[in-house]
C-alpha cells in the first residue's frame, strides 16, 4: 500500500480513537473525523466505506500489533501463563492507553473485544491440551481459561482507571499472584505452559 495512503487511513484511524473519547460511537459522523483530520470528505470514502469499516480496520491493525509484541516476547500467541509474554502485553498497554482505553469502555467495540478474548481462550486451550492431554482437573478447563483471559482484561482495565500510576512490574506481580500462581494449582504443571521466572 503507497505510504500516502497509509499515513491517511492512520490519521483517521487516531481521529476516531479521539472522538470516541468524547461521544458514543453511533454519534460520530463522516464529516466530523474528515474536519478534525483535516482531510477531504472524498478521502474518507476512497479508503473506507463507512465509519464502522474505519473502526474494524483500525482495530484489526492494532491487535494485529499486540500479536507481534507477543510474538517479540518469544510467543506467536498471546499466552496467559507467560510472564514474559503477559509482561509484553502490558507494555503494549503503556504504549497504547488510549486504544486499549476504546477497546475496553466502547459497547460498539464489544463483539470485536469478546471475538479477541476467545481467540486467546482457544489458543491457550490447545496449548494446555497437547501438552497434558490426560490431566484430570476439578474445574472444567474452558472454565479456568476463560476466568483467566477476563482477569487479564480486568487488570488492564483497573491499571487503566488508574492511569496506569502502578508500576508495570508490580502490575505484573498482581497478575502473576491472580492468576499464573492459582492456575499453576489448578493446571498440571508444565515448564513450558509456567514460565513464572523474569
Amino acid at each position: 500500500m503507497d505510504k500516502r495512503i497509509q499515513r491517511t487511513r492512520k490519521l483517521l484511524g487516531n481521529v476516531l480513537v479521539e472522538l470516541l473519547q468524547e461521544k458514543p460511537f453511533h454519534q460520530i459522523t463522516v464529516r466530523q473525523i474528515t474536519e478534525r483530520a483535516g482531510v477531504a470528505y472524498s478521502t474518507f470514502f476512497r479508503n473506507f466505506e463507512d465509519t464502522g469499516d474505519l473502526l474494524q480496520s483500525y482495530l484489526n491493525n492494532f491487535l494485529q500489533d499486540l500479536r507481534n509484541q507477543s510474538y517479540q516476547a518469544g510467543n506467536s500467541n498471546l499466552q496467559l501463563y507467560s510472564r514474559e509474554n503477559v509482561k509484553a502485553i502490558f507494555q503494549h498497554v503503556q504504549k497504547y492507553p488510549n486504544k486499549y482505553w476504546i477497546l475496553l469502555k466502547t459497547p460498539a467495540i464489544q463483539p470485536m473485544l469478546n471475538e479477541l478474548q476467545e481467540d486467546v481462550i482457544t489458543h491457550n486451550f490447545d496449548t494446555i491440551s497437547i501438552h497434558n492431554p490426560n490431566a484430570e482437573r476439578d474445574v472444567p478447563l474452558n472454565l479456568i481459561l476463560y476466568n483467566d483471559v477476563k482477569q487479564l482484561f480486568n487488570i488492564i482495565e483497573w491499571w487503566l482507571d488508574n492511569d496506569l500510576s502502578t508500576h508495570i512490574d508490580d502490575v505484573v506481580s498482581y497478575y502473576e499472584q491472580l492468576v499464573i500462581k492459582p492456575a499453576q494449582m489448578r493446571l498440571v504443571n508444565n515448564p513450558q505452559m509456567m514460565k513464572t521466572t523474569p
